[in-house]
């Protein structure tokens, strides 16, 4: 798992937390309204598997 850390200069707050290993790093994105941070992370498609159905005689 990537770890990733946000600091705030203003009020010397930190946090840190884990992103999964399909989590689009790239693609993050933060913004402030109100006081409050929304942060968004996407995530990849997992591939799921293939189910096939075999029949028992």
């Amino acid at each position: 798992m990537r770890t990733g850390c946000f600091r705030s200069a203003e009020r010397g707050t930190y946090r840190r937390f884990q992103l999964s290993e399909n989590a689009k790093v790239d693609e993050i994105k933060a913004a402030m309204e109100n006081g409050v941070l929304s942060v968004t992370v996407p995530k990849a498609e997992v591939k799921k598997a293939d189910v096939k159905a075999i029949e028992i005689n």
